[in-house]
């Protein structure tokens, strides 16, 4: 009896111990505890979507939130929640709100059926996650770009940044995306490399 207790003891150390491996957060773009006088628990769900982000034939879930206080508000959501079939779980937090810019030119089709999220379409085996923060009164300012694949997560680029088109560069793995420093630039361009 004594055994089993101690088999039983392990079998649940062992499984905890492994699903602490698989979790992992990523903080971005302001604290929510810096956000005075919004409750920071209460969320709604804003949209959920299935699609395989790293490439390793197996489904992967995306699920939009907002912090109900926002309701209303221009943002779309606040929150992305990435769960991988391999059950490692990727949380951004973005307390500026985010969309997708539709005044940018997006050349690669969307690998999701969104209006809030971009996931260009590429040849390589990598996903992009495309985030614009939203910004008052209609400018989005700042581009984040996260990188998910089997390895797991990296940001590729999060500065201020006024996204004009995205597209694949011939001849070589990576994503150009074309602007300037911000929204009020009438003539200064820019250029942001991403390799695949």
């Amino acid at each position: 009896m004594k055994n089993l207790l101690l088999a039983i003891c392990l079998l649940f150390y062992s499984c905890s111990q492994q699903a602490g491996e698989r979790t992992h957060t990523v903080e971005y773009t302001g604290d929510f505890k810096e956000y005075k006088g919004v409750d920071t628990l209460s969320t709604y769900l804003v949209d959920r979507y299935i699609i395989d982000l790293d490439y390793d034939g197996k489904a992967d879930t995306i699920v939009l939130e907002n912090l109900e206080d926002l309701k209303g508000d221009p943002q779309l959501f606040t929150i992305i929640k990435v769960k991988l079939a391999s059950n490692k779980e990727y949380v951004y937090k973005n307390v500026q709100g985010a969309l997708i810019d539709k005044k940018t030119k997006l050349k690669l089709p969307n690998r999701l059926q969104s209006d809030k999220l971009y996931i260009p379409e590429t040849s390589g085996q990598n996903s992009l996650v495309f985030v614009w923060d939203y910004q008052y009164p209609d400018c989005t300012a700042r581009l984040a770009i996260y990188q998910l694949n089997k390895s797991g997560t990296s940001e590729k680029v999060n500065q201020d940044f006024y996204a004009l088109e995205i597209a694949e560069m011939e001849k070589s793995k990576s994503v150009v995306v074309i602007g300037k420093p911000d929204c009020e630039e009438e003539t200064a361009t820019d250029s942001i490399h991403v390799s695949l």
